[in-house]
């Protein structure tokens, strides 16, 4: 075995998901704090210690004491390299999560133990199983009063939909918290005060049989965790490897990050319980780390200003396989061109070291000039491959950008600009305008103070921020499509992309309706609960349901029929691959359709929401079946939702069972997918009409 095969199997990456106020951040510092990086750990919010989070570095993250980015850290623990990658928790921050997630391995899921599984950890887990990534959970606050814990298992396994298995147990909640019992070890673990969680301490380990532990926690929590174990052994799922790399088991830890319960013990089985650095999905297949000797690695992240005595932009890259050498030529794929990979960097949050060599699994900062976007890859191969693309989520929010001094427009164009091409919002000019005023779209509202507060802080530049009230965005299919001919309603605001790509935005919903029978032939692309991504081909940005892979193709404007969509490259999967006989590849609006008609075909199903029905259609065209379907496909396998009117008198829950096993059935007997889920929403109940 190489050097090079050796230095990667000691590698850990892993990104840490929590709703926020989880105590997400609080870990990662507690980390650090064990493998010797830091000598004192901070918190968030620094009260107890007046000591900020390390992986908090912008100023903003230290006055509101929430993560508005994600941070990299690397140290070193018991013969292993890890990296992590500490995720904002707040939802308005979720897509640089998302993005982050792209580059992780496996997945620590931090739950508060009095809340149990909220919103944003549901959202964050779904990611990650679709990406069949390892999950590990780690059951936070335990020093405080915690719901039962058998009610936390129950919580995780119906909310998320993933089987637990309880790695150790913990003694008591609140005041009354002991510590926790090993599983395997038979053993209790009891800790002693670490100052407020600033320092390590001792950890006093006591096995379950020595009569020592009688006094210890006390003959009431012996007793009670005697019977909860019992209890457990008999009904919660056995540890398997094999299910916990697939992401279909969850080992689960419990403790306190805020004063160090548990974190070094479920730092230690972490460890041992994940792999070394994953295969990643290309152009050219999966690129394996272990096999492939050439290096490579895609940016999943850009960020400008990290440091003031540096004032540089910042590409950070996770290396997926060969060795990283200080100074060595790459070669850009979307760029098309040799670079120089120029001051090389690990990073603890802000704080730089210059490195000369990192291997596959590491995840490294490197000067950017400007020519690197989120998504690119960089490889030394002779075979030039590009892996999958980073998602970008569509905007929410819309505001209008003014300058206050017009004499610092340089300084503006500037800090908007590198800001976008972070990812951290996206930028539309009014038609017919330039720069001077602009509208800025971002998933969340807080993206629009750290907007201000970065431009202010960083480019010396004030704006001013007239948020606006349109909340329907919509993509105009035909990009030549002349603007100045589309006749549509009072609410309605024509805008274009910085690339000159036309947009329309509206109030409300009934004038999107309003303006397509008032354009015949537009055809306008929901952008709502999408995600824009950027080709790993290189190219445009173009639109494709959430975390679906697509590469750029040219698009045929005269495709009109089910069978030439299903030759849209955009949104097309594959379902068969025969190195003798070829590719078969199936668009998403063809499944779409196949749901579609299982669904009609149900006795108590009126028709699909929008009154379509089975009749209506050989009017309409087929096509337009497919509109109260939303398909999702990634790695082969699917979510289907359906919006439907049901008839009058018959049993809801009756209808909606035998839809969801229509559905499910046509669409993998048809295809070859596996569907995972059949959503469904009754949108309405038709009457029976009356002679």
């Amino acid at each position: 075995m190489s050097e090079i095969t050796n230095e990667i199997k000691k590698r850990r990456t892993f990104a840490i998901i929590s709703h926020p106020d989880a105590g997400k951040t609080t870990l990662t510092e507690k980390f650090l704090l064990y493998g010797g990086v830091i000598n004192q750990a901070g918190s968030v919010k620094g009260k107890a210690t007046s000591k900020h989070a390390v992986s908090d570095w912008m100023e903003i993250e230290k006055e509101r004491g929430i993560s508005v980015t994600s941070s990299v850290l690397q140290f070193n623990y018991d013969g292993y390299c890890i990296n992590i990658l500490d995720t904002p928790g707040h939802q308005d921050f979720s897509e640089d999560t998302y993005r982050t997630l792209m580059a992780a391995d496996s997945a620590v899921m931090v739950i508060d133990a009095s809340k149990g599984v909220e919103a944003q950890t549901r959202k964050l887990f779904k990611v990650c199983a679709m990406r069949h990534i390892p999950i590990f959970t780690f059951i936070n606050k335990m020093d405080r009063d915690a719901k039962d814990t058998f009610d936390l298992l129950d919580d995780i396994e119906k909310e998320l939909g993933i089987p637990t298995c309880p790695v150790n147990w913990p003694i008591g909640s609140g005041k009354a918290f002991k510590g926790v019992y090993d599983r395997q070890k038979k053993e209790v673990e009891l800790f002693s005060d670490t100052r407020k969680g600033t320092a390590t301490g001792e950890v006093k380990v006591v096995a379950m049989n020595n009569p020592e532990i009688d006094w210890l926690i006390g003959d009431e929590a012996k007793t009670t965790l005697m019977e909860e174990i019992e209890l457990l052994d008999g009904a919660s799922a056995e540890f398997d490897r094999e299910l916990v790399d697939k992401g279909e088991l969850s080992p689960v830890f419990f403790g306190s990050a805020l004063t160090n319960f548990g974190v070094e013990t479920f730092l230690r089985h972490f460890l041992s319980m994940t792999t070394s650095p994953l295969p990643r999905m290309s152009d050219h297949g999966a690129i394996d780390p272990m096999k492939e000797k050439e290096f490579s690695a895609f940016v999943f992240k850009i960020q400008a200003n990290m440091n003031k005595a540096h004032r540089d932009r910042i590409a950070f890259m996770r290396i997926c396989s060969g060795e990283f050498d200080a100074g060595m030529n790459v070669y850009h794929v979307q760029g098309k061109k040799d670079v120089r990979l120029s001051q090389p960097q690990q990073m603890i949050a802000s704080e730089r070291k210059i490195i000369d060599k990192a291997y596959g699994g590491d995840i490294i900062g490197v000067f950017d000039p400007g020519i690197f976007s989120i998504g690119d890859t960089l490889t030394t191969s002779k075979e030039k491959f590009a892996y999958e693309g980073i998602p970008t989520f569509a905007p929410e929010h819309f505001a209008r950008v003014r300058q206050v001094d017009t004499m610092k427009r340089k300084q503006f164009v500037k800090g908007i600009n590198q800001i976008a091409q972070e990812g951290a919002i996206q930028i539309f000019q009014e038609y017919n305008t330039g720069m001077e005023e602009i509208i800025v779209g971002v998933v969340g509202v807080l993206q629009f103070d750290v907007l201000k507060y970065r431009l202010k802080n960083e480019y010396n530049v004030e704006i001013l921020l007239e948020n606006l009230p349109y909340e329907y965005i919509r993509w105009i299919e035909s990009a030549d499509t002349d603007l100045d001919r589309i006749s549509g309603t009072s609410d309605m605001k024509k805008i274009k992309d910085l690339k000159d790509r036309p947009l329309l935005l509206f109030i409300h919903e009934w004038s999107i309706r309003m303006t397509l029978e008032r354009n015949d032939g537009l055809v306008l692309e929901d952008l709502k609960n999408r995600i824009q991504i950027q080709s790993s081909l290189g190219g445009e940005l173009f639109l494709c349901k959430r975390m679906e892979i697509c590469y750029n193709k040219k698009r045929d404007d005269t495709k009109r029929e089910v069978l030439n969509m299903a030759k849209d490259e955009r949104n097309a999967y594959t379902i068969q691959n025969d190195a003798s006989l070829g590719e078969v590849k199936i668009a998403d609006e063809v499944v779409a359709i196949i749901a579609a008609l299982a669904a009609t075909e149900v006795d108590g199903v009126a028709s699909m929401a929008g009154n379509i029905t089975n009749e209506v259609i050989g009017k309409l065209g087929i096509k337009n079946l497919s509109k109260g379907v939303k398909v999702d496909v990634l790695e082969g396998v699917v979510t289907v939702s359906l919006a439907l009117n049901l008839k009058y008198d018959y049993s809801i829950m009756e209808v909606t069972k035998k839809v969801q096993e229509k559905v499910k059935n046509a669409v993998e007997n048809m295809t070859g997918l596996e569907v995972a889920d059949v959503n469904i929403k009754v949108a309405g109940v038709e009457m029976e009409k009356q002679n």
